[in-house]
């Protein structure tokens, strides 16, 4: 992801605000809830696994992980899941 640089102003106080209500401890009980539903092992981004929301974000953006969590929740409900890496394909 690009470098946005630091943020001012309204920026700054809704990124605060959000920064502020995230819950390292809810996130990772539920990171721990998927991978053992799942049987998955989240993607970090770094080898300390969960350490903020960056990396919550970064372990779910693919979908991957919640698209196997829907089809084991209620099977058949996500019918292909593109596990491709790249963001295009040639």
């Amino acid at each position: 992801m690009a470098y946005h640089g630091p943020s001012y102003g309204l920026s700054r106080e809704c990124q605060m605000k959000s920064q502020a209500k995230f819950d390292l401890h809810r996130a990772r009980e539920g990171c721990e809830w998927v991978e053992a539903v799942t049987n998955l092992e989240l993607d970090w981004p770094t080898s300390d696994g969960l350490v903020d929301q960056l990396a919550f974000g970064h372990a779910l953006k693919d979908g991957i992980a919640l698209c196997t969590l829907l089809n084991t929740l209620q099977p058949g409900s996500v019918k292909k899941i593109n596990t491709m890496k790249a963001p295009f394909k040639q």
